[in-house]
């Protein structure tokens, strides 16, 4: 008896419908097989979905092992043995808290395993927080601190291998005094002083009261020495700026010299010391912004320029050598006292006093005159 025909109506059918049953079978084997590989390939940086479930919300604080440094991470972040934690690779810090804070998901492309040393752990973002300001100082978490919020990317903290005692800075200040107590600083009458010694009065001084003290007293010693210091300093620097102005000007020569009668009378004179010394304080009054400026200043004060034409350095062609003179040395003294002009050498000073007696003909309208009279006299040769 022939057995019944499949439900599909025919035998021809049925092998068509198995064809493609066979098809969607392997199809969905393939798709199997490619979820599993892609769930070993982001099983690196991903964490299990259940422990990350029950881990939302929680934050821990973490020591970065290789590198010696603290950070606040989601628990979610952490691995389940514990010992390595995931870390986003942004370059904006901003963009890393906001990460931290939502409890982003670790991915392959934007987070790297770093091994980890779990410090503290809870489920309040702020005092995590605060232990984290506490960690980046103290290497347990023992006792809470509240500090001020500073805001680092991963902040490094001190190497507890080094003592601060072991490194000292060589550019000191000489040592301060050191300041008497709260109660000998200030009189017997004084406010400060009942408070610390009344006996019998309920409001006695407290201990911050006591730093507070001491704290005006070493202030007041350290101003004291800063004072002390700076006195020294402007005795050393001998500006012409602390001359007396009432200083008598009358026994000090006529200057600018006007004659050459008159320049060997001031040589005469300077030899005097006290004589020569106020002479330099008085010309070192007139300044310069270089030292070029500064000599052709001081060489005008000396010298008229009348008499600076019949003069030159050494002395050559029948004229008289400024070079040879005292005013020379009171030309270098006089130039070294301006601030702009202390390194000056002696070379570069009279240099700049040969070029003010070489030009001395081309000053006061000479080079015009010069001009005019040669003009004149090529018109003469023409007509």
């Amino acid at each position: 008896m022939v057995g019944a025909l499949p439900a599909c109506g025919s035998v021809k059918g049925c092998q068509v419908d198995s064809k493609e049953a066979n098809k969607l079978s392997f199809e969905r084997k393939v798709s199997f097989l490619r979820a599993q590989d892609t769930h070993k390939d982001k099983e690196e940086y991903c964490v299990e979905d259940r422990s990350r479930e029950s881990n939302m919300g929680e934050y821990a604080v973490v020591e970065f092992t290789d590198t010696n440094e603290v950070e606040l991470v989601p628990v979610s972040w952490i691995t389940s043995d514990k010992k390595e934690c995931f870390w986003p690779n942004f370059r904006s810090t901003s963009k890393q808290k906001m990460a931290v804070r939502q409890g982003m998901l670790p991915n392959s492309t934007e987070f790297k395993k770093f091994v980890v040393k779990i410090m503290y752990q809870t489920k309040d973002y702020e005092k995590a927080r605060k232990k984290l300001k506490e960690a980046e100082c103290k290497s347990d978490l023992q006792t809470e601190v509240e500090e001020e919020e500073v805001t680092k990317k991963r902040t490094k903290r001190p190497n507890p291998k080094y003592d601060d005692s072991d490194t000292e800075s060589s550019d000191t200040l000489p040592p301060l005094p050191i300041p008497p107590s709260p109660a000998k600083a200030y009189g017997h009458n004084s406010k400060s002083q009942d408070l610390i010694s009344s006996g019998n009065s309920k409001a006695r001084t407290s201990e911050f009261e006591l730093k507070v003290l001491k704290g005006i007293e070493q202030m007041r010693l350290q101003m004291q020495h800063n004072t002390t210091m700076l006195q020294l300093l402007l005795k050393k620097v001998d500006l012409p700026a602390f001359q007396d102005e009432d200083e008598d000007q009358s026994c000090l020569p006529n200057m600018p010299i006007t004659s050459l009668e008159q320049f060997d009378e001031v040589n005469e004179a300077i030899k005097n010391d006290d004589i020569r010394n106020r002479i330099i304080r008085k010309l070192g009054t007139i300044g310069g912004d270089n030292i070029k400026q500064s000599v052709r200043r001081v060489m005008a004060s000396i010298l008229k320029n009348d008499v600076a034409k019949k003069m030159n350095w050494l002395g050559r062609g029948g004229k008289k050598a400024f070079s040879i003179s005292l005013l020379k040395d009171v030309l270098l003294l006089t130039v070294r006292k301006n601030r702009c002009c202390r390194d000056a050498t002696n070379k570069d000073i009279e240099d700049a006093a040969k070029d003010w007696l070489r030009y001395s003909c081309d000053r006061d309208g000479g080079r015009k005159d010069r001009k005019q009279k040669k003009a004149a006299e090529e018109e003469q040769e023409s007509s």
